[in-house]
């Protein structure tokens, strides 16, 4: 996608991580999609937090239309033979790939690619490849995914869209919540953590691949201080790289489970930096809450244009979601709304020096939760519902946020009743739509393309539909796409 201000939120569950599944190797055609990545788009900000149509014609036709008979005249009949819950598109249905019967689209019994709309109308969904969980998303205008999560106790990073997705090694040796973002030129950044739970610290890293470059460079920030927990990442627009990340505080009494955040730190490498006690030299730190007042139990952040830098984390002590506006050695904190949950929240940048953001709050009916998106402008925040939510959900939901280029705003949400859902805003009117059900998954990010279709990437469990077959019990990275978008073969003709 490319928000036009791209946030980023710090990965909060881990998963263990399997071999990868079968590619959805044709989803869409490579030739409407750019290899090269783009920078963020719309206000120059940067950030660290597609229908059924009716049945299939001759081989290689058209899948979209009223539907000519098969060969013969015949309309085969209706199968699901690779068990994702999408019938073949011989039958009405809308998986171009059903077990090898389109075979005009290189399909095999053995390889069974998902290309279909998907469960809500107008959703193409492809399997990335990847198992585990997603760690952090960005999507860039030309459509393409990238993605950076544990797997096998390292870091890797990964990038496709509509067909296999290339995954590279950014670290082989740390495994703790990475977070990405893309600066402006196409370059590559990455903060996270190493394994802190135990008596060991849990150090701060950042590792940075630069545009049209092919090996990451890495660095150590932080030493023995534990503060390599809960990692989120913006990129300034002269491409320094701003990091949020906390301490945890606790004994390892009960296996751990006493854990939790203590302060919360901003740190940068813009202008350099001394680096202090425990910190790395060309990098500054300060502190934006401490223990005595907060656990920061979900943050966000994004740079503007004019480099000042936003700040949003939840209060879990309070339940205040709170802002924090940073402009050079000034700090200000303000309260955003009172009573909120702890779940994921999205944050982006508009024109105008607007601030937009999404959080799990009250419902303004009164009737349980909400998805509550804000805007701040002018030194004042006003908020709504984006999404009632209704009474006590088992979670918070968990929201991501972007924007297109006319100042709409697009969220996923997860974690509610065990679906994935869209929610939009256009004329001032919400709406809201499925885009898997079940989707059993705690994280989702969002982004939009140049032409204004929304993307999601999100993990799933196994067994669902969609997933490939054999995966029951499993994560899935998965990839889902809008219509219109371009590059999106929805006909089932090989072609868009």
């Amino acid at each position: 996608m490319a928000k036009r201000a791209l946030s980023r939120k710090p990965p909060f569950f881990v998963l263990a991580t399997i071999a990868a599944a079968a590619f959805a190797a044709c989803l869409g055609d490579a030739e409407d999609r750019p290899d090269a990545a783009a920078g963020s788009g719309g206000s120059g900000a940067s950030s660290g937090r597609g229908g059924a149509g009716g049945g299939a014609g001759a081989a290689g036709g058209p899948a979209g239309g009223a539907g000519a008979a098969g060969a013969g005249g015949q309309v085969p009949a209706c199968r699901d033979d690779d068990g994702d819950g999408v019938p073949s598109s011989r039958c009405g249905g809308t998986d171009c790939c059903d077990a090898g019967d389109e075979g005009t689209l290189g399909c095999t019994a053995l390889n069974a690619p998902l290309i279909y709309p998907g469960v809500g109308e107008g959703w193409a969904i492809e399997s990335t490849g990847a198992t585990g969980d997603v760690g952090d998303a960005v999507v860039t205008p030309d459509g393409k995914a990238h993605f950076v999560q544990v797997f096998d106790k390292g870091i890797r990073y990964a990038s496709g869209a509509g067909g296999p997705f290339a995954f590279e090694t950014v670290d082989d040796r740390r495994d703790r919540g990475p977070a990405l973002a893309l600066d402006a030129a196409g370059g590559l950044h990455v903060a996270y953590g190493d394994t802190g739970f135990t008596t060991a610290y849990s150090n701060l890293y950042y590792a940075r691949r630069g545009a049209g470059a092919t090996a990451w460079s890495s660095e150590q920030i932080t030493d023995d201080t534990n503060s390599g927990h809960y990692v989120a990442l913006a990129v300034g627009p002269d491409g320094s790289a701003h990091i949020l990340h906390s301490d945890l505080i606790g004994t390892l009494t009960g296996g751990g489970s006493t854990w939790r955040p203590r302060d919360l730190f901003y740190t940068t490498n813009a202008g350099g930096g001394a680096g202090g006690a425990g910190g790395a030299p060309g990098w500054a730190s300060r502190t934006l809450a401490t223990a005595a007042t907060t656990t920061p139990a979900r943050t966000a952040i994004a740079v503007a244009p004019s480099g000042q830098v936003h700040v949003l984390y939840i209060n879990s002590i309070s339940g205040e979601l709170m802002h924090v506006l940073i402009e050079g050695e000034a700090v200000t904190p303000r309260v955003v709304e009172a009573g909120v949950g702890v779940g994921d929240i999205g944050l982006a940048l508009g024109e105008g020096g607007r601030v937009y953001a999404s959080w799990p709050g009250a419902s303004a009916s009164g009737g349980g939760l909400a998805v509550r998106f804000g805007v701040f402008d002018a030194g004042t925040w006003q908020a709504e519902d984006a999404y009632d939510v209704g009474e006590a959900p088992s979670f918070a939901p968990a929201s991501d946020l972007a924007l297109d280029a006319a100042g709409d705003p697009h969220l996923c949400v997860a974690g509610v009743d065990t679906v994935l859902r869209y929610v939009a805003r256009k004329g001032g009117v919400w709406s809201s739509e499925i885009v898997q059900s079940p989707a059993q998954q705690f994280r989702c990010r969002i982004g939009v393309d140049a032409q204004g279709g929304p993307h999601i990437v999100f993990s799933n469990v196994g067994g669902s539909p969609g997933n490939p077959p054999g995966q029951t019990g499993q994560f899935a990275i998965r990839h889902a796409v809008r219509s219109p978008s371009p590059g999106v073969d929805r006909d089932c003709d090989g072609a868009d």
